[in-house]
């Protein structure tokens, strides 16, 4: 089999696009209430320790992805059995992911479809995108990932008229254990989830899986504090926890007309 290759922007890339997710749709750390935004920034800390430790692994393997390592490492009966559990957990994350763009596009946009409709379309493109592989998938989001950060910046543009710095203050007023517990959840999901990145990085052109690795989660950390932030200072911490999809909500109150 040939081996893909991917560059170090593209590695940035499939990093990025693995923590934003469908985590955009809602609102990360939520659980700290108006301590949210503490929650993430928390979550970032040990979520760099723990992609650092992925960055030095497959440095210590070059051209190696997770599964030839777990086997290198453990033998082939132990190591095809990690393996196992990390095709289980990716297969189990897709499936997540899925339903719930599935259910963001019914909801939102064709509450009289089917389910089955936009869920078989989004099954397609998977499948079209598993078949033309890793280096066509990581060119195709190089290119829609600043057309993505863009539409982002504009959309939370429009949001400011509607802020209102209530929404996150005081700051701490419940201590600190709810911030804690809102920067496991970010942490659990999604910045560990990039663990999966191990799977496909053996064909990186570079050594530089710790820079791929810590930009991606630098961008996709931001990207995550920035919608989140917008969204409570939009609409509250209750809409934002309450609501199935805040960033949806908080978009649309930003694009309302108010009568005169």
């Amino acid at each position: 089999m040939n081996k893909e290759i991917i560059s170090q922007k593209q590695g940035i890339t499939l990093v990025t696009f693995v923590i934003i997710g469908d985590s955009l749709v809602f609102t990360s750390g939520i659980t700290a209430e108006k301590d949210f935004w503490l929650a993430i920034l928390l979550a970032v800390l040990p979520a760099y320790a723990v992609l650092s430790v992925y960055a030095r692994i497959l440095s210590l393997y070059p051209g190696k992805d997770l599964f030839d390592i777990a086997k290198i490492v453990f033998g082939a009966v132990i190591g095809n059995l990690i393996s196992l559990i990390y095709i289980w957990f990716a297969l189990l994350l897709g499936a997540l992911v899925l339903r719930t763009f599935t259910e963001f596009i019914t909801i939102v946009a064709f509450p009289e479809t089917p389910m089955l409709a936009p869920l078989a379309g989004l099954v397609i493109l998977c499948v079209w995108s598993l078949k033309e592989g890793i280096e066509v998938l990581s060119r195709v989001g190089e290119c829609f990932l600043c057309i993505m950060i863009i539409m982002i910046i504009f959309t939370i543009l429009l949001m400011v008229p509607e802020w209102e710095i209530k929404n996150i203050r005081p700051v701490l007023y419940n201590g600190m254990a709810p911030v804690l517990k809102g920067a496991f959840s970010t942490f659990s999901f999604p910045l560990a989830e990039a663990v999966i990145c191990m799977m496909v990085f053996s064909g990186l052109k570079s050594k530089a899986a710790h820079k791929v690795f810590t930009l991606g989660l630098m961008i996709g950390g931001g990207l995550l504090l920035a919608t989140s932030l917008a969204e409570v200072l939009t609409i509250g911490v209750e809409s934002a926890s309450s609501n199935y999809f805040p960033a949806h909500n908080a978009a649309q109150r930003s694009s309302r007309v108010t009568p005169q």
